[in-house]
């Protein structure tokens, strides 16, 4: 079966991703975004912490961008929990990791909210079956704020402690 390739690709400031899922109104089939990594679901996610790229929203969520040099991505996963995995900070559960005066995981407030910004970024295929039906992406969480990019385009923005939103994005894929 031969699909037309899409990237979704998304700022997260703070953020952790629920599950995010394509549904077609009314019938509510749904594609799980969910990453491989960790989860065992059907899409590969990267990251990529957003000072460290020049690349525009336009061109991260554009199909066949090079992000060969991010790192992979659990998703659903916050960036702490996705840092944490990769090596780069300890586990926050063990011990007195976390806490603020052994200065192991850097803290919001002392780092700024620009330290835990980052782009998460996927490809994705919408199957024929979509033909001629409504198409929406619905992030099932984020915490606590996103710009969500499909195609060169930006959809919405998100905030709020695992908000929820459903975005019509009919008109930025192609189904089949």
């Amino acid at each position: 079966m031969n699909h037309k390739r899409h990237t979704i690709a998304i700022a997260l400031m703070l953020a952790t991703m629920l599950a995010s899922t394509l549904a077609q109104a009314a019938e509510r089939h749904l594609i799980r975004l969910d990453s491989k990594e960790l989860h065992g679901g059907p899409v590969d996610w990267s990251m990529m912490k957003s000072s460290d790229t020049h690349a525009t929203g336009t061109e991260i969520s554009s199909v066949g961008f090079d992000c060969k040099t991010w790192a992979r991505a659990a998703v659903p996963a916050t960036v702490l929990t996705n840092l944490v995995r990769q090596g780069v900070y300890p586990e926050p559960y063990f011990g007195q990791n976390n806490k603020l005066s052994n200065n192991l995981i850097p803290d919001l407030a002392n780092a700024g909210r620009e330290f835990y910004t980052y782009w998460f970024r996927t490809e994705f295929d919408v199957p024929s079956e979509y033909k001629g039906r409504r198409i929406w992406l619905e992030p099932e969480g984020i915490n606590y704020r996103a710009e969500v990019w499909v195609n060169g385009h930006l959809i919405g923005n998100m905030s709020g402690m695992f908000n929820s939103q459903s975005y019509d994005i009919t008109d930025r894929v192609k189904a089949g």
